[in-house]
């Protein structure tokens, strides 16, 4: 009984831990899209501004 308990209880924690890396890498891929988008922006408007 004790040992099917820490069975469940083991599995909810591995599948919690797997759940947390993905919610993390998937913020992390969203602030790093951002991030490049804001970058590309950036330089387009210097290219812009150069052009001119």
């Amino acid at each position: 009984m004790l040992g099917q308990v820490f069975l469940i209880f083991s599995q909810v924690n591995t599948t919690a831990s797997w759940l947390w890396s993905f919610v993390v890498l998937f913020t992390t891929l969203c602030l790093l899209m951002r991030y490049v988008q804001r970058m590309l922006h950036l330089v387009k408007q210097r290219r812009n501004q150069d052009e001119s």
